[in-house]
């Protein structure tokens, strides 16, 4: 077979874009404070990024109120879901007037820099902000884990293909 006999066609934007969702991913509500401002949101692109120091990289929407806050203060927690948390995922992920409301009825503790942690996790590990870059919709943002806890409470929640596991 030569190269004449094999093209491959141009994909449109919209198919490039569902070829992403065979991706699995875990499950995860970033949270961050400045002052008395608190403010969590729902995030799948979240990634160990090295081990010694232990990094993590998260992507998120540079316009949204908790990357706001997470510039601000400079620091970050990773609350990673366990399956049980599923409805954690939606409420966090739908938008709000006052982000601070998401916590309204949830049992919390705060991280050693005041930031909310989410009781019942699979782990939690804060984050001090050392890159940010740039990358058109999104910036993904790089932290040096500095605290964290990894209680017995289950397996993490997974995202694939619109659907949390």
């Amino acid at each position: 077979m030569n190269n004449s006999e094999s093209q491959i066609p141009e994909l449109s934007a919209e198919v490039l874009k569902q070829l992403t969702y065979q991706f699995s991913y875990g499950v995860y509500v970033l949270t961050a404070a400045d002052g008395e401002l608190i403010s969590g949101m729902t995030a799948v692109w979240v990634s160990q990024v090295s081990k010694d120091p232990v990094r993590v990289g998260i992507g998120i929407q540079p316009t949204g109120f908790t990357a706001g806050l997470i510039r601000k203060s400079g620091r970050f927690v990773v609350n990673v879901l366990s399956q049980s948390q599923q409805q954690l995922a939606y409420h966090f992920g739908t938008p709000s007037e006052n982000p601070a409301e998401r916590f309204e009825g949830l049992v919390t503790e705060l991280s050693p820099s005041g930031i909310p942690v989410l009781s019942g996790t699979s782990a939690w590990m804060e984050c001090e902000v050392e890159q940010e870059l740039d990358l058109g919709t999104h910036v993904w943002i790089v932290g040096r884990v500095i605290h964290g806890i990894k209680p017995d409470s289950g397996l993490p929640a997974m995202y694939h293909n619109g659907k949390i596991f």
